[in-house]
């Protein structure tokens, strides 16, 4: 998954100039090439939104305190993501290469 979003990316922004400016602009088109055609409106009504990092990184600090935890599934659901995060990251080096590239290489 995370690859296809990275091409996707990619793709966006060397396809569409306006989207090296504007996260906006870049999830628009990269919904719009999977599908999601929105209207002029509800773009509009997005873009009034407060962005979904925002909204998600929000959620974790209110968690973080305490405060409207989620069940447990999706509690171990996220520290088991978080450790495999953490042992990945422990057994690999990132570089990019003259290309642009990102490569991750086994230590």
């Amino acid at each position: 998954m995370k690859i296809l979003a990275e091409k996707q990316v990619l793709t966006a922004l060397s396809l569409y100039p306006k989207t090296r400016n504007d996260d906006f602009e870049l999830i628009f088109s990269i919904w719009e090439d999977n599908g999601v055609i929105l209207t002029p409106e509800q773009k509009q009504g997005i873009r009034n939104c407060p962005p979904p990092e925002t909204i998600r990184r929000t959620r974790q600090k209110i968690q973080e305190q305490g405060m409207y935890q989620a069940d447990d599934k999706t509690r171990n659901r996220r520290k088991k993501l978080a450790q495999q995060h953490t042992e990945f990251h422990r057994n690999y080096e990132f570089f990019i290469d003259s290309d642009g590239n990102s490569i991750a290489r086994a230590i």
